[in-house]
């Protein structure tokens, strides 16, 4: 028997088990949704992920030329391709780490902590290998 409410809204003719579903997209809740950041904000995250990138980069490729010297101690244009990889990833690591703060305090949402600090590992390692060369 059908109820005269299921006649009116549409459903009289659907079986027990099955309902209509809701067609309407769901809208995300102002507290569900994360707050705007600015273009300035946006940006800045973004050439601070380069940053991180290129001292990796700069980073794998000293630890390879490292390798490749001990194999080969006779290369001295390796040895000085070494060394400028080296200080550009100085350069760019303290960039980097100057950046990260600033990235802190200009963001609304924070980057994700593991990223920065996989980051900030990233861009210390030269400087801590320059240190370490010099003392020794």
């Amino acid at each position: 028997m059908l109820c005269l409410d299921h006649v009116v809204c549409g459903l009289g003719n659907m079986s027990k088990g099955k309902q209509k579903k809701n067609n309407a997209k769901k809208t995300p809740r102002s507290s569900d949704a994360l707050p705007a950041e600015s273009r300035v904000s946006e940006s800045l995250t973004v050439f601070w992920a380069l940053t991180v990138m290129m001292v990796l980069v700069m980073n794998v490729l000293c630890i390879g030329a490292h390798y490749y010297l001990a194999a080969n101690p006779a290369a001295e244009k390796m040895r000085l391709f070494q060394g400028m990889l080296l200080f550009t990833g100085c350069l760019v690591g303290g960039f980097s780490l100057i950046l990260l703060p600033v990235l802190y305090r200009i963001r609304q949402v924070p980057p994700p902590p593991g990223l920065a600090v996989f980051g900030a590992c990233v861009a210390a390692a030269p400087i801590l290998t320059v240190c370490l060369r010099a003392m020794s």
